[in-house]
């Protein structure tokens, strides 16, 4: 089955958002596995999906592996792993809270960060094609130059969305790329990002 690099992007509130998204496949008895950048996962939102489902909370948090990220070497590494991680958790589905949020240190030389960068898309895109969907989630950052990771996220991954929410709380998921397809019936939010069915 082909895999899929998926790039969401939107304000901080996103990252409250994402569990929603792969809520789905969860729920479904997949195993995900979170390679968090931005020490942001939230074991709550997972059980607050539970109890709207009628699961016990332990059922899906038992199919969740997660490992953190604190620096842009450190997600490198983790990144560069996260095949064979993910295949020992039996987890198709990889997300990435918080991807870019090691690579904004302002500590690291903006050499060393472009060569992170460009060897964490190598690391992803070889992940993508050896079957694994995974969603990098990317919340805005105030600095225009800082933007350019996201950007450049966005020009290699094979979807990316960006979500906004609007004044009635409600969440709203644009597709930039590719132009968006009909999701499957039955698919979800997880076929807008996706194709599943």
């Amino acid at each position: 089955m082909p895999g899929q690099l998926s790039a969401l992007a939107g304000p901080r509130g996103i990252l409250r958002l994402y569990p929603w998204l792969v809520a789905p496949a969860l729920l479904a008895g997949e195993g995900i596995f979170i390679a968090d950048g931005g020490n942001s996962f939230n074991p709550y939102d997972f059980t607050e999906i539970a109890a709207y489902a009628g699961r016990p909370p332990g059922e899906l948090l038992g199919r969740i592996q997660i490992s953190r990220a604190f620096t842009c070497h450190q997600m490198l590494a983790l990144v560069r792993r996260l095949g064979g991680f993910a295949r020992r958790a039996r987890a198709r589905v990889i997300v990435l809270p918080g991807l870019l949020e090691s690579y904004y240190d302002e500590a690291v030389p903006a050499r060393e960060v472009g060569r992170t960068w460009r060897a964490t898309l190598d690391a992803l895109r070889r992940l993508a094609g050896e079957g694994f969907l995974i969603l990098a989630v990317c919340p805005d950052h105030p600095m225009e130059s800082k933007r350019a990771l996201r950007r450049s996220l966005a020009g290699a991954a094979g979807r990316a969305v960006d979500c906004r929410q609007g004044e009635d709380g409600r969440w709203r998921l644009r597709i930039a790329k590719p132009k968006p397809a009909p999701a499957p019936a039955g698919s979800g939010a997880l076929g807008a990002l996706w194709k599943v069915g």
